[in-house]
């Protein structure tokens, strides 16, 4: 029968008869098409759907039979942006083949398909029962709805079914769909069909050959043939898998087992692509995969142990002191718990390495956790199961990912978490780091209970105040402070420059850094705690290096003998050029600061511990006409405001014994002002730099420049201790201020400091004002000569 119709041109797949499907429209003869007729009045309820030959060897552009099919629906939007679009809701209803081209009508002759004689029972049984296996995978849509009906239909029209079967399987090949179209034969489509049934079959799980369904099953209802549908090897293979793992992880016997078993037995009723089902199993895998009875051997030879520790890393006496330790007990007792120590320092002086260099030590697997950031309790507790996503904690992925049960386990800024709606990721660590509570860890998703009582657990942090008190209750504090001028041209020699050479293609016959340039480097272009910065500034000088040597090649291979023909090599850094490679010295502040402090009265220099190592501040104090008042500047806090007017109050009830005129103050406002004033001060120790201002300010008597004092001063006169002493002295010698004074309730904190700094410094200690002002104030011009 001949027909004219609407042409709608097709290349990237087939509308086969009986199937429903929705086709954007993107080209313009399509358009063309649909708004001349099917939009208005007379327009047309059916489309010839042409089909482009994808064979670049084809003389021919158009496929030359068709899909008869019916315009359900047109759906037509737009955007601001775009222009009109559509959609066309088509229903297949026959095969055509073109007899004249045209636009937007084609000529077409529909071909008929005859009824398909009843193959035998065994071919129709074999088609049908993979059909089942193949409709239990496909997803939910129109097609596979419409194939369940046709199939629950006493009367099968197995045309009908065959193209469903067509439609439903989207991983046929474009062109072989074509070539399914073309086919006449109603019995051979059904055996293509089956073959392509039968290959997406087998790319899901091939059907078990003693479960096959028997030849009554196609005479079965839908729902029967549903539950009697052949499992998958591959669902079965899964299963037995993780029921080898399970067996094989040791698992606790009694509670934990039992309640596992339990939940494995009920994985094995759940439809396999259920939720709940892909839910047990994730947690099961989870439980199979974690090292219930697993541990590693303790390296516990002490020697060897020492050696580890210093060949990486310069100093740090009181970490290694306490990892030797824990060794020395474990060999003599085999079951202790590891300790939580709890390392505190500046960035960059190696509270990380430190504790992988621990875990190289004992010979331990590691793992680094980072909880900068983290305000979630269910980070280091993890999700109840059922919650979408649900996941372990932070503490039993690590475990997992380490595969044993004592592994050191780095707690990496303990100090920077944060509470928040979802709980304090800090109290739920309480149970984490309690040696009497975490051999019964229990994680919210695991909700098993799991010995982590072996692990050792070291944390880092930068402020141990911001550490919530029982936290820090639990774990033992080892403070680490920065590096001194002469550790950092060490660490520089052997590490820093041995790295950087090979990360940049060099060897020590390119470029030799003499110590002198180390010492500027440090002193001048680094001033840091850690050594971070020195080793970006290392990593420049050999950038600089590199440079030289690539432009004398011009791309070529780096061989010695080439390049030392146009360079003197090795290339040596000096001090003096240093400039040239690094640019201006980035750090001559404290030059400034003692030149600064040595020609003006009312100026007096402290120090101050911060969370990134000490600080050298600077105390100005100024008289000038008013009423009176006292004004303080430069972001200072409570206490520190407080300070002033206890060195103020002092000063005063001693004026007759200092010589200090007061009277000044009368007609006269004073202002004390601390330098940059965008950092936030606070804290007590500077009442002693205040004393010393003041007393220069009040009396015209000059502080030493070379001198600076920490301390907080009593109303009384006395000087009492202070924290932090460490890190203030090394911040003054780095600065290059050699004398510092000290409360004498501090005396104990200076075995702490390295000798070689002690030795070079004048360290000096007080006990009261008087002894201060004896001690830092010039007595005359032979003094300001000195400095």
């Amino acid at each position: 029968m001949k027909m004219e119709l609407p042409v709608l041109f097709v290349s990237d797949g087939v509308v086969y008869p009986h199937a429903q499907i929705k086709l954007p429209i993107r080209s313009k003869s399509n358009f063309f098409m649909i708004e001349s007729c099917l939009m208005g009045k007379s327009a047309f309820t059916m489309v010839a759907i042409v089909y482009g030959t994808d064979l670049p060897e084809s003389e021919q552009k158009f496929f030359n039979i068709c899909t008869i099919a019916s315009v359900e629906k047109v759906v037509c939007w737009s955007t601001n942006n775009t222009a009109t679009q559509y959609t066309l809701h088509v229903r297949g209803i026959a095969r055509g083949e073109i007899v004249k081209h045209g636009v937007p009508l084609i000529e077409i002759n529909q071909l008929l398909d005859p009824d398909v004689p009843l193959p035998e029972p065994s071919v129709i049984s074999d088609f049908l029962a993979h059909l089942m296996v193949l409709l239990s995978f496909a997803p939910a849509n129109s097609t596979r709805d419409n194939l369940r009906r046709v199939l629950a239909n006493k009367d099968r029209d197995i045309n009908k079914i065959v193209y469903l079967t067509m439609a439903l399987l989207r991983m046929v090949s474009y062109h072989d769909q074509l070539k399914f179209l073309a086919e006449n034969d109603g019995f051979k489509r059904m055996e293509i069909a089956l073959q392509y049934a039968k290959e997406a079959i087998k790319a899901y799980g091939s059907v078990s050959p003693k479960d096959e369904l028997d030849g009554s099953a196609a005479l079965l209802p839908m729902n029967m043939l549903q539950n009697k549908r052949p499992p998958v090897k591959k669902r079965l293979n899964e299963l037995e898998q993780l029921e080898q793992d399970l067996q094989g992880c040791e698992l606790p016997e009694g509670t934990v087992k039992d309640n596992v078993m339990d939940d494995f037995q009920r994985l094995k009723s759940l439809p396999n692509g259920s939720h709940d089902y892909q839910v047990l199993y994730g947690y099961l895998k989870l439980v199979a995969a974690l090292p219930w009875n697993k541990t590693t051997e303790d390296s516990c030879d002490l020697e060897k142990s020492r050696k580890i520790l210093d060949a990486d890393h310069e100093g740090m006496a009181d970490v290694k002191k306490r990892v030797l330790e824990f060794l020395a007990v474990k060999q003599m007792k085999k079951d202790i718990k590891g300790p939580i120590l709890c390392l505190v320092g500046p960035p960059g002086v190696g509270k990380t390495s430190i504790a992988k260099a621990i875990a190289d030590t004992l010979n331990r697997k590691f793992e680094r956790i980072a909880l900068g950031g983290v305000h979630d309790q269910s980070s280091i507790r993890g999700h109840r199961r059922t919650y979408v996503g649900a996941m372990p904690g932070r503490i039993i992925q690590a475990v997992k990912q380490a595969k044993t049960r004592n592994p050191v386990i780095l707690l990496d800024e303990v100090d920077k978490m944060g509470s928040g709606p979802q709980g304090d990721p800090a109290a739920a660590l309480l149970e984490v780091l309690d040696p009497a509570q975490n051999h019964t860890f229990q994680d919210q998703y695991l909700n098993l209970p799991f010995d982590i009582s072996q692990v050792l657990f070291v944390a880092t942090a930068n402020d141990s105040s911001t550490i919530p008190g029982p936290l820090l209750d639990r774990m033992e504090l080892i403070e680490m402070s920065g590096y001194t001028m002469s550790q950092k041209v060490e660490i520089a020699k052997k590490y820093i420059i041995p790295r950087q050479l090979a990360y940049h293609a060099l060897t020590p016959d390119y470029l030799e850094v003499k110590p002198e340039a180390l010492e500027r480097i440090v002193s001048r272009y680094t001033r840091e705690a850690g050594v971070r910065q020195l080793e970006r500034t290392v990593a420049a000088i050999c950038r600089w290096a590199a440079l030289k040597v690539a432009e004398v090649l011009n791309g070529g291979a780096v061989e010695l003998d080439t390049v030392s023909n146009k360079l003197n090599l090795p290339i040596v850094v000096k001090a003096e050029t240093l400039q040239e490679i690094l640019g201006k010295e980035r750090f001559t502040r404290s030059r400034a600061l003692l030149k600064h402090a040595s020609r003006n009265v009312g100026v007096a220099l402290g120090l101050a511990w911060t969370p990134f190592g000490g600080e050298v501040l600077v105390i100005e104090t100024v008289l000038s006409a008013g009423t009176g008042k006292v004004n303080l500047t430069g972001k200072l806090g409570d206490v520190i405001r407080e300070s002033v007017q206890v060195a103020l109050s002092l000063l005063r009830s001693k004026a007759g014994e200092y010589a200090l005129d007061f009277g000044q103050l009368k007609n006269s406002d004073l202002h004390v002002h601390m330098p940059a004033g965008a950092v936030s001060k606070d804290g007590p120790s500077a009442g002693c730099a205040f004393t010393l201002a003041l007393f220069s300010l009040l009396s015209g008597r000059k502080v030493r420049s070379d001198s600076a004092c920490t301390g907080e001063i009593s109303l009384t006169g006395k000087v009492l201790p202070v924290g932090g002493v460490k890190e203030k002295v090394l911040a003054a010698h780095r600065a290059g201020i050699m004398r510092v004074s000290l409360p004498m309730e501090n005396k104990r904190d200076v075995a702490d400091l390295d000798p070689s700094v002690v030795e070079k410094m004048n360290i000096f200690f007080v006990d009261n004002a008087d002894q201060l002002i004896a001690k830092m104030i010039q007595n005359d011009e032979t003094d300001a000569a000195k400095l």
